[in-house]
């Protein structure tokens, strides 16, 4: 008798997770690179500690963030989660920042094995299909390197159950895919909710078109199949329109704070200044080149970037050249070798038998269009211009011994790469698209559609292989099997050969000012090591397929846990936080900074990186960068001790410090007088007490035992005159006031050229019906370095009488301040940041959680 543990089959994926990550959650290492090293883990830390401040303990409401530029909402910005439930309940323990974020990345890792998981056996997969979707899905290198993006990941971790029901035939359900939806839009990730829906609409107007289209041939004059297919479309559209409701209810707060804050934020696109704005020329950041759909068949087949620049991709096909469009979002999109051997066993069986279909081909069909969907998509630069260019390009290189230019186009290079894309008609046409970006977000809709498809493959084959154990059609598809695998791998050996020649026949490398100039015998040995790869677990699938592991499936389960732990073991960088916390102390003697709250403006002289960085390589470069980072209080870093910092790096910064920055610059250009004077006044103007210098020389006190170094850090403060109403308070009082002009662009070069010409003393720049209400006379304009986003109250208690306290009216002063005309008198000033939004929708948003919860549990008891 067979012992056949199914409930074994969901937990597979999980437990995995919980080896790969043992070393975090254990606390010997934490997550490093890009944004979960140096942005989320300090801001989701700081964000508890603010929570824990108030009122409700971790489930407080923190929603103003006083330590980035001169003040933002903090729940505006949504990526910092502040309502996210799963956020509160991982920071609730008292454990480290570094702890923490392990846990919470590891936590949606396991959801979403969990939702792909439930969203096969939705499609009617036994448990061990499913659990093959749970695996490919949180273990493919799209969604797993999203760990060190936690946002996004939280977007993958949900969607599952947000698209599943929504375009699954029959299927009706809203509570589920709006409490997705809701959860995907407090994580911090709203594009792949609006991506959801889109994909959903467009899947059912092609199943409403077809059938439509089908029944009309069969019975052109009975109008009743329309009838039905309109009932059905109505019905689809009303199930989207309540999903989006009830999603709105439960994630009211965050919605309400992300629309107040982006009609102020850098994301909205003005005809005044467009050139302060960089949301635009960074919408196609992060596209996916075609080259790399090769890396669904090979694991790591272009090489890591880390901690050795062995990527060599951009080398071969792009020249080498660094553009945005080519940034890395993920090493890999390699999701297992199942996926291209289903491929080539489907194509045979096909072959075997054209006349005969699959039984699950209606329901890959939606999948299909999902993945079409999601790959063309994030493309991204990479449009049907750039094919036209590419063969233009290539006829070109053909013909250029032929004498057969007259064949081309003169204008060939001028063609848009971009234009003609779904991304494109999205980003130009669909409402409000233009302040997103970057297409590889749609790249978790490739990896749910591959993880669905070989788990109904596999059920599939299961089914076929139990009841045609003898026929020829087996053994026929598994011979196929070994020629595919053996034509493939053939392939990739040639290709090996050229591409290791090509490397190593290159007289100019890039070099990467983080990892150093590019290492040609790593690639090469990464490369080949992918091949072993592919080559070792082929083998294995294809002798299990003889062996019946397909009608199994457990041993298949435990081929692909090996399969993608193996490829994927070191996708997600780790550092030591023992040796980080040790080579941190030791350089931290070098840093001279002030005890009190001080606003600093960081100064990247050189990018503030160190030139051997970019000159020489070093298997520790991945330590030394986190720990430099780190030191230096780069991206959200500077949280950690309390500093603030004025132009650090956020998700969705202020209108008006874009548009300072970029006035600013273009005046500094132009003023006679020395940088160090303009640029002291215009600290003045943003309240910075001093720079923060992250470059410079590099000291023997900052070499790892590697010999790499760490970028110098310095703090020098500036010496400024101002009168503050008390010194121990942000208030000042101003003496001058001056009315803005009606034109923005010429008032920013008023207030900023009499900062730069007067930097002690410069008066208060206010909209002209406040300087005509102002009497200086008899009352006095007294103003803080705090952004007036309109949510800012002002209470004034008299201290020299007796009195009832007043509410002053609080406006913006020099764009980036605020202010109040106080009355003659002695007052107490109280400023609260009171949005009219907060607690009614908190409220509508509790009240709602609360039925929802009854809905599911009565659902379930039932």
């Amino acid at each position: 008798m067979r012992f056949r543990p199914v409930w074994l089959a969901p937990v597979v994926a999980p437990a995995c997770l919980l080896v790969m990550f043992a070393s975090v959650l254990l606390g010997r290492d934490r997550l490093a690179f890009r944004d979960v090293g140096y942005f989320y883990t300090p801001l989701y830390e700081w964000v508890a500690e603010l929570c824990h401040a108030q009122r409700g303990g971790a489930f407080g409401g923190a929603i103003w963030n006083p330590l980035d530029q001169t003040g933002m909402p903090l729940a505006g910005e949504t990526t910092t989660a502040v309502f996210y439930p799963l956020r509160m309940l991982v920071y609730a323990p008292p454990w480290s920042a570094e702890t923490a974020i392990g846990v919470y990345v590891v936590l949606h890792l396991i959801i979403a094995s969990l939702t792909a998981y439930q969203t096969a056996r939705r499609l009617r997969c036994d448990a061990w299909s499913a659990c093959v979707a749970g695996l490919v899905y949180p273990l493919s290198g799209i969604v797993l390197f999203s760990a060190t993006n936690p946002p996004f990941l939280v977007g993958a971790a949900w969607l599952p159950l947000l698209l599943t029901p929504l375009i699954m035939r029959g299927c009706r359900s809203v509570v589920v895919p709006a409490i997705a939806m809701a959860m995907i839009v407090l994580g911090g990730d709203p594009p792949t909710a609006l991506h959801a829906m889109i994909v959903a609409a467009i899947v059912h107007l092609m199943r409403f078109s077809s059938q439509l289209y089908h029944r009309r041939k069969l019975a052109d004059a009975d109008r009743s199949p329309a009838n039905r297919l309109a009932a059905f479309l109505a019905a689809r559209i009303s199930q989207m329109a309540m999903v989006c409701t009830l999603a709105s209810m439960l994630a009211a707060p965050q919605i309400a704070a992300s629309v107040a804050w982006s009609a102020r934020s850098d994301r909205v696109q003005h005809d005044a200044t467009p050139e302060a704005f960089k949301i635009r020329e960074q919408a196609y950041a992060f596209s996916v080149p075609p080259w790399r759909v090769a890396e669904f068949a090979v694991p790591n087949l272009y090489s890591t970037p880390w901690p050795v620049n062995a990527r060599w991709d951009r080398i071969v096909f792009d020249g080498g050249v660094t553009r945005v469009e080519t940034s890395l979002w993920t090493p890999s999109l390699y999701c297992g070798l199942l996926f291209p051997m289903l491929v080539i066993d489907c194509l045979v069986r096909r072959l075997l038998h054209r006349r005969r279909r699959w039984r699950c081909v209606s329901v890959l069909r939606p999948w299909g269009v999902v993945f079409v969907i999601g790959l063309v998509t994030a493309g991204g630069a990479y449009g049907p211009g750039y094919a036209v260019r590419s063969l233009f390009a290539a006829t070109h290189w053909l013909l250029g011994s032929l004498d057969a230019s007259w064949l081309l186009p003169p204008s060939w290079r001028l063609i848009d790469g971009q234009r003609g894309g779904p991304f494109w008609l999205l980003h130009e046409y669909f409402p409000g698209y233009d302040s997103l970006r970057y297409p590889s977000k749609w790249l978790p809709f490739v990896a749910l559609s591959l993880a669905v498809y070989c788990a109904i493959a596999v059920r599939r084959l299961g089914l076929v292989l139990r009841y045609q154990q003898r026929r020829t059609t087996h053994r026929l598809a598994a011979r196929g099997n070994v020629v595919g695998i053996a034509g493939m791998f053939t392939m990739m050996m040639v290709g090996y050969v050229v591409v290791a020649a090509t490397l190593r026949n290159q007289s100019a490398m890039p070099n990467d000012p983080f990892w150093g100039p590019f290492v040609a015998e790593s690639a090469c040995w990464q490369l080949l090591f992918a091949l072993a790869h592919v080559a070792v677990i082929g083998s294995i699938l294809v002798w299990g397929q003889q062996r019946q592991w397909f009608a199994g499936r457990q041993w298949l389960v435990v081929v692909i846990a090996l399969d993608v732990m193996i490829a994927h073991y070191d996708l997600v960088p780790r550092i030591d936080r023992a040796a980080e916390a040790s080579l941190i102390d030791t350089a931290s003697s070098e840093v001279q900074g002030s005890e009190v709250l001080t606003r600093w403006m960081r100064l990247h002289p050189n990018n503030g990186l160190p030139v051997s960085w970019a000159r020489q390589s070093s298997d520790d470069r991945m330590l030394t960068v986190e720990a430099g980072l780190r030191r230096a209080g780069f991206g959200r870093w500077h949280v950690e001790h309390g500093d603030a910092v004025v132009n650090n790096m956020v998700s969705i910064g202020t209108r008006e410090m874009a548009e300072f920055w970029s006035h600013a610059k273009v005046l500094d250009k132009e003023m006679a007088s020395s940088d160090a004077l303009h640029w002291r006044g215009w600290c003045r103007m943003l309240g910075v007490a001093g720079y923060l210098r992250m470059g410079g020389d590099v000291s023997e006190l900052t070499r790892t035992q590697s010999g790499d170094v760490l970028p110098e850090v310095s703090h020098e403060l500036l010496v400024q005159s101002q009168r503050p109403v008390d010194p121990s308070s942000d208030l000042w009082i101003q003496q001058q006031v001056v009315a803005l002009d009606n034109d923005r662009a010429t008032a920013w070069r008023q207030v900023l050229t009499a900062y730069a010409t007067n930097p002690v003393d410069p008066p208060a720049f206010v909209s002209p019906d406040i300087a005509t209400k102002f009497d200086k006379t008899e009352s006095m304009l007294v103003s803080r370095r705090v952004y007036q986003d309109g949510y800012w109250r002002a209470l004034l208690t008299p201290t020299d009488r007796e009195g009832e306290p007043i509410e002053a009216q609080i406006f913006a002063v020099d764009f980036l301040s605020q202010g109040i005309v106080c009355p003659p008198g002695q007052w107490q000033i109280e400023f609260r940041y009171v949005p009219w939004w907060y607690m009614p929708l908190v409220i509508v948003a509790l009240f709602t959680w609360a039925t929802v919860s009854v809905i599911l549990i009565k659902r379930c008891c039932s």
